[in-house]
């Protein structure tokens, strides 16, 4: 049910922090960093005079979202892992190039749901599997993280210390000064949702994003378009237009809100 269309009997709840994924979350990728994966390693094999056909679009879409390391071990073939290292940089280095250019976008909404919800009070953070450098161009580049109280990612980690979503959300809600019972998870794969569950945080799935529909349905709501996180928890949309600027600010809340833990609403 769409919070437009009936679901005004949610029961309310205001979080005190948000946690969002960043690729297929806030940042599609779908475009500029598939490309940009692709083209890393084009270079790679024509470096070392290979002639293997790279892997698909599809496949390097369908990768998105595990930690770096593991991520490029999925998408190249058995005879290619050797090269696993020098094809993530290569990799990392045409995704950075490509925001630098202008290349990549978030998804519709995203700037003003994060200044709305800041206006309400709550605080957020970003956190992603990906390694540093390409995060953090992105944060830049995107204008993302001057709406950010905290961001961290797999490559930021220590590492000799334990890795994963769940750690970097536990790492985020710290930071943030959060308990996980005021807190909220929100993501696209089911490591983002199972992480927060982990954590003891609600969690909402965004259906425009790089999972699949069953991965979603762990989580405590879903949502097909970013804004709909707005009536979702009550807070007050700002004024916009389809790019992102921000009108006058309000911190109104509404009566919506997630729901308990188990059922998943769609927005």
């Amino acid at each position: 049910m769409r919070a437009d269309e009936g679901s005004a009997s949610l029961p309310p709840w205001a979080p005190r922090a948000l946690v969002f994924d960043l690729d297929g979350t806030l940042v599609d990728s779908r475009h500029a960093v598939v490309e940009a994966v692709a083209a890393g390693i084009e270079d790679v094999l024509h470096r070392h005079g290979l002639g293997d056909a790279p892997p698909s679009s599809a496949a390097v879409a369908a990768a998105m979202g595990l930690a770096a390391e593991e991520y490029y071990r999925t998408i190249l073939p058995a005879g290619l892992q050797h090269l696993a290292a020098e094809v993530q940089a290569a990799c990392t280095r045409h995704e950075v190039a490509a925001l630098a250019a202008g290349r990549g976008c978030l998804y519709p909404g995203v700037l003003f749901t994060l200044t709305a919800l800041r206006e309400a009070g709550v605080r957020l953070a970003a956190i992603s599997n990906a390694q540093s450098l390409y995060f953090h161009a992105a944060l830049m580049h995107l204008q993302l993280r001057p709406l950010l109280q905290h961001a961290e990612c797999h490559g930021d980690l220590p590492a000799d210390g334990p890795r994963g979503k769940h750690t970097l959300l536990v790492r985020a809600l710290d930071a943030l000064r959060a308990s996980p019972g005021e807190s909220c998870m929100v993501g696209d794969r089911r490591e983002d949702l199972e992480a927060g569950r982990q954590a003891g945080c609600r969690t909402i799935g965004v259906r425009f994003g790089f999972g699949a529909p069953h991965e979603l349905a762990i989580a405590d709501a879903v949502v097909d378009r970013f804004a709909a996180i707005l009536e979702l928890l009550g807070v007050a949309r700002p004024e916009s237009d389809e790019r992102g600027a921000i009108g006058p600010p309000s911190a109104e809340r509404s009566g919506t809100g997630l729901p308990p833990a188990g059922s998943a609403p769609a927005l």
